[in-house]
């Protein structure tokens, strides 16, 4: 079993991951952000040019665990309690605590992020029906759909880079990204299930994890007043870091069973440990970030980058001509 086990990838992404970032802080004044570097890295290493990483299960493995730890982070880091606040800004649109407002927009930010929601679907409907219309794609309401995407897997780590992710700016553009995300997530889904086999219960079956997630949350907050992780008989076990573990993998192993998205679970996971520990989030994050910023979400943006094949694009005319537009 032993000898299966594709070390020598794992060494070269863990080295990769490891060189990406000290290159990328001499050319500070492109400001691109690490994990594009890290993609880039994975593109020049994979498949398309150099070769040097073989994929097995082991690095797909760390790779699922990254983009998973990832969305758990993700979910960590909204702030639940000004979820429903309202937001303030000035004549110029800059965000302001509540003590200076000036403008009190109508609604809260998780309204205010369906709006913008709404917003990007109108924009995206628009465009793909312009690009049907001259023949470059072939579905409206699936462009659509895609249009709308926001890849908070890249802008997660961008924020957290650039230090915004704690403003009123940063979350604001976490909370829609992480719907828009979800949204078009649940709706391929259906629609991918419903085109293979028809409607049925097993088109909806995601909300399973909705279920099980609740309930998580429900047993969670009752057995948090019983037990404190912080007391000394935990001292030095890190006792958070394994619970946010087995909770991660219990909800990922519920969305693979109704057959849904692992990061739909990881990401419920990190909204259950955002509410239940309010007074040590800080910590739990700093200790989160070691794990992942350290070592599985690099892993997981350098793969991506080896899996493309940038071959198969360059030869294909059709998508050469399509890819800038898109």
């Amino acid at each position: 079993m032993e000898n299966n086990l594709n070390f020598e990838s794992l060494l070269v992404l863990s080295l990769f991951a490891f060189i990406t970032p000290i290159v990328m802080s001499r050319f500070k004044r492109f400001k691109l952000p690490t994990v594009v570097g890290e993609i880039i890295v994975g593109i020049i290493i994979g498949n398309s040019f150099l070769g040097l990483v073989k994929i097995d299960s082991s690095i797909m493995l760390l790779s699922s665990l990254g983009l998973a730890f990832l969305m758990f982070l993700s979910g960590l880091e909204i702030e639940m309690d000004g979820l429903f606040s309202k937001i303030s800004v000035n004549s110029a649109g800059s965000a302001l605590s509540p003590t200076s407002t000036i403008l009190k927009l109508p609604s809260s930010k998780l309204s205010l992020t369906f709006i913008m929601y709404l917003i990007s679907v109108l924009v995206s409907f628009v465009f793909s029906s312009y690009l049907y219309k001259f023949n470059i794609i072939s579905n409206v309401p699936f462009y659509t759909l895609i249009f709308t995407s926001t890849a908070p897997g890249l802008l997660v780590p961008f924020l957290k880079e650039r230090e915004l992710i704690n403003t009123e700016f940063g979350q604001t553009i976490l909370v829609y990204s992480l719907v828009a995300e979800i949204i078009v997530l649940l709706t391929v889904t259906i629609l991918c299930s419903y085109l293979s086999t028809g409607l049925s219960y097993e088109n909806f079956l995601f909300i399973i994890v909705f279920a099980v997630s609740l309930l998580l949350y429900l047993l969670a907050k009752y057995f948090s007043k019983y037990f404190d992780f912080n007391d000394s008989s935990f001292k030095k076990l890190h006792i958070e870091v394994r619970a946010a573990f087995a909770l991660i993998l219990v909800l990922v192993s519920v969305s693979n069973m109704v057959k849904s998205e692992l990061v739909l679970g990881s990401f419920l996971a990190g909204i259950i440990f955002s509410l239940i520990s309010k007074r040590e989030k800080e910590d739990l994050i700093y200790k989160f970030d070691i794990i992942g910023y350290g070592f599985l979400i690099p892993i997981f943006f350098i793969q991506v980058g080896v899996n493309l094949n940038l071959k198969a694009v360059i030869s294909n005319h059709k998508a050469l001509i399509a890819l800038p537009i898109l």
